[in-house]
Order: C-alpha cells, then sequence, then structure tokens
C-alpha cells in the first residue's frame, strides 16, 4: 500500500507538468502533403514558422513550415507576423478544384495559437 501512494502521486505530476507545458500533438505537413486525400475534410493541428503572408480586405492566408514541408493556411484573422511560431487548427481543404483534380492544399484555420 505505501508504494500505491508515491507512483500515484508520481502520475499526477507528470500529467500536470505535461498538460501545462502545452505539449498538445501536431500533424507533420509532410506527411498532409504526401497524402492529402487521407487528410482531406479533417481537423488537424500544425505547428511551425510563419513565411509569406497575403491580407485581402476580409480574408488572408500565410505559409507555415515545419521543417517536414510548408502548407497555406487560409483565415478570416489577420495573418501572424513573418517568422513567428504558430500553432493551428484548422480542416484540410483542396486548394483550387476543377472537375475531379484538386490543384492545392490548403489548412482552413478554425483556431491559432
Amino acid at each position: 500500500m505505501k508504494r500505491v501512494i508515491p507512483v500515484f502521486i508520481l502520475s499526477i505530476l507528470l500529467l500536470t507538468t505535461v498538460f501545462a507545458s502545452g505539449c498538445i500533438p501536431t500533424d507533420d505537413i509532410g506527411d498532409i502533403l504526401a497524402e492529402p486525400e487521407q487528410y482531406e475534410g479533417k481537423e488537424v493541428r500544425i505547428k511551425g514558422t510563419v513565411g509569406d503572408t497575403i491580407w485581402l480586405i476580409s480574408e488572408g492566408a500565410y505559409q507555415v513550415g515545419d521543417g517536414t514541408g510548408t502548407i497555406w493556411v487560409t483565415t478570416k484573422e489577420p495573418p501572424p507576423q513573418q517568422g513567428t511560431t504558430v500553432t493551428v487548427k484548422g480542416s484540410v481543404e483542396p486548394a483550387v478544384t476543377i472537375g475531379d483534380t484538386s490543384l492545392g492544399t490548403v489548412v482552413v484555420e478554425s483556431e491559432r495559437r
């Protein structure tokens, strides 16, 4: 019985540390780009550095790179500054579809940190 309590306390401390550090799993951009059909319409979470940005009145886009690849993220908010690190939650969608052919892949932002 004496060993159960220290193990329990250690487990609680470990879980608290993991959640407090913000360790939320993310998807590799390279995996999304390699097989976009597996991710299309699904929610993903990516983390990386902001590259180029575009802002047109009420909508924008920005590139996020994580070392495995670079993908465009569309947003209704002003894009983050170039060079900042962001974590983005959103759905994977084709950038442009002509007939049955998808040309490119984007993440449609639903949340950003």
